[in-house]
Formats: C-alpha cells, sequence, structure tokens
C-alpha cells in the first residue's frame, strides 16, 4: 500500500525515502497538508485534505490570539512550517490589515500554498497580495529574513520537531523588540501513544526471545509529543526553554478537539505513514511480510479503539481516534538570545 522508504511511483522520479518518510509522517501527524502522490507512492490525497481540515480549530484559535494583541493595520506576520498555508489563510481572512508571510521549510509545500491561496481568496473581498510566501527553516529564519523584521509570529505544530533552542534564537532574532510569538505544540495525541503500543506490543510478542534487539522495539521517526508533559517528552519544558531564550511566558492556553475519520480502513490507512517506517525491522524480526504486519496492525487497532469508550466508531458514525490536546505558548521577546 504504502512504500514511502522506496519512494517509486509508476512514471515519477525515484525521490529520497528519508525525505519521503519525513515529509509523510510530518503531514499526517501535524496536520499540516495534503500530500502529493509524487511525494509518497499511493496515499490518497482526500484522506490528507480531511485531516489537514481537522485542525481548523487550532489555526481559529492562533488567529484570535493575533486579534487580542491588538496590532495596527500593517503590521508584519510570519507564519513558520505553514505547509500548504495554515494557519496563514485563516489569519488573513480574519485579520484583512495585516500582512502575513507564509513559509515552509519544502519548497513544494510553499508552492501548494500559493496554489490553495489563490483558490481560498478568488472570490473574497480579502486583499490577497497582503500574503507573501518564502522557503524557510525555523532554524534558519534569519537567514532568509533581516533582524527585527515582524510584528508577531505563529509556528503551529512546528517546534517538537527541530532544535528548540536554535530555533527560538532565530525566532527572536527576527521579531522586533517585544514582538509577540505564539507557539502551539501537542500535548495529548492518541494517534501516536496508541500506534506506537501497538507497535511494541506486536514486537514483544512476535520477536523471539532469542533476538538481540528483543527488548528495544523500533521507534517512529517523529515523535509529536517531544515537547508534552507526559513521558514521550525528550525536549523539556516549553515554557522554560522560552524564557532561556529571552522570552517572557505571556499566556498559555489549551486547545483540543478530536481526530476522526469515515471509516476504518482510512485510519488504518493513514496510521501506516507512522507504522511504515517501522516494518521492515519488524518483518526481519519476526519473519512476517510486511503485508501481513499491516493486516496484522490493522485488527490491533480496531480492538483497541472498540475497547475505548473515547474511540472507534461513534453515534456519529465516524471513527475517532480520540482528541488531540495542544497548548499555545503566548511568548514575548524581551532580549535576544545570548544577551546578558
Amino acid at each position: 500500500w504504502l512504500k514511502i522508504w522506496d519512494g517509486r511511483r509508476r512514471g515519477s522520479q525515484v525521490q529520497d525515502p528519508n525525505n519521503l518518510l519525513a515529509m509523510a509522517s510530518r503531514l499526517l501527524l501535524l496536520g499540516l497538508g495534503m500530500a502529493e502522490t509524487a511525494w509518497a507512492s499511493g496515499i490518497d490525497p482526500s484522506i490528507y485534505a480531511s485531516i489537514f481540515e481537522m485542525n481548523q480549530p487550532m489555526w481559529s484559535h492562533l488567529s484570535e490570539e493575533l486579534q487580542q494583541l491588538g496590532l495596527p493595520a500593517g503590521a508584519k506576520i510570519l507564519d513558520v512550517g505553514a505547509g500548504p498555508g495554515e494557519p496563514s489563510a485563516t489569519i488573513l481572512q480574519s485579520n484583512p490589515t495585516l500582512d502575513v508571510t507564509c513559509t515552509d521549510p519544502q519548497e513544494g509545500m510553499v508552492d501548494k500554498a500559493k496554489m490553495r491561496m489563490k483558490k481560498k481568496f478568488a472570490d473574497s473581498a480579502v486583499d490577497a497580495s497582503r500574503i507573501q510566501f518564502a522557503v524557510a527553516s525555523a532554524e534558519k529564519l534569519s537567514a532568509s529574513f533581516p533582524a527585527s523584521t515582524f510584528d508577531a509570529l505563529t509556528a503551529c505544530f512546528v517546534l517538537m520537531f527541530v532544535d528548540v533552542p536554535i530555533a527560538l534564537g532565530e525566532i527572536g532574532k527576527v521579531l522586533k523588540p517585544h514582538g509577540h510569538a505564539l507557539l502551539a505544540i501537542w500535548d495529548q495525541v492518541p494517534f501516536f501513544k496508541v500506534n506506537t503500543e501497538i507497535v511494541h506490543a506486536m514486537w514483544a510478542e512476535g520477536v523471539p526471545d532469542t533476538h538481540p534487539e528483543k527488548a528495544n522495539p523500533p521507534n517512529f521517526t517523529l515523535n509529536p509529543m517531544s515537547l508534552s508533559r507526559t513521558a514521550f517528552n525528550t525536549k523539556g519544558d516549553m515554557g522554560e526553554l522560552a524564557k532561556q531564550a529571552g522570552f517572557s511566558v505571556a499566556s498559555v492556553r489549551d486547545v483540543a478537539y478530536p481526530f476522526a475519520l469515515d471509516s476504518l480502513e482510512k485510519l488504518c490507512y493513514s496510521s501506516q505513514i507512522l507504522t511504515n517506517g517501522v516494518m521492515p525491522a519488524l518483518a526481519e524480526a519476526t519473519g512476517k511480510t510486511e503485508d501481513d504486519l499491516r493486516a496484522e496492525h490493522c485488527k490491533r487497532l480496531e480492538k483497541a479503539l472498540q475497547g475505548s469508550s473515547t474511540m472507534g466508531q461513534q453515534s456519529d458514525g465516524m471513527w475517532h481516534f480520540g482528541v488531540g490536546e495542544a497548548r499555545v505558548y503566548t511568548v514575548r521577546k524581551e532580549r535576544q538570545s545570548g544577551e546578558l
């Protein structure tokens, strides 16, 4: 079904498998966009569309928080890691007098954002010329923009996947003195936790005791909970990291919303964007084929979801994968990173 590590698509050029895996995982975990079939063979763009739009509550929240800052007309906003254009589009639609720069580290995502904006604002009163686009990385913002350029900045589900001190330092460089950054991170992601538990159980039950890595099940490439208040945290406390980088924490707000698709097949399908990265190791260790392991994973996923009162198929007919819980840190630049 989804051989991301192979990177082949009929009639297309072979891609770097590591880049494909990272891109597809990021798209799914962050809800950042709709994958093009040239990036990952066989991925249904309609599923990505559904996943992408699930994050509208967060985009709206970030837009509302920007409004509360009382920024003047013409204030410059930098949206870091916007994928195919969000929350940039929502920000401009709700704050039509702001100037928004939409960025992503991958040119393909920026191209997608341009097309999406053109369609979204084609018959709108919003002045689409107020949004600009740039290929830029959270860890190298000062290479793309002059110092003290932006009045405010948003980074929606970005910091979990980058070097946080470096990224915060770069954010501090491009923000104006006393500018604000709105930093959204995941705190609870049932999609990630449940799939991790299933893969670890498949490893524990299927790998012989004599295997040298029996006690070390494979983990997913990306960790959306690396800044969470859970055992999955590998990067530290977000608030403390911001303070160390020269910011004060103005507010911390929680935002929660459900992850749901209209069929179990689609949940299995989307989950494999995580699990396919570990399937080769699992197949080698268990002696099973990757196709058999995918089928087993889907059966285990159905059982796990149906065994929960908040997951599985609900009265609305949708298949729910729990509620994602995020935190938004609104931080204020007090000094440049590295200054005394």
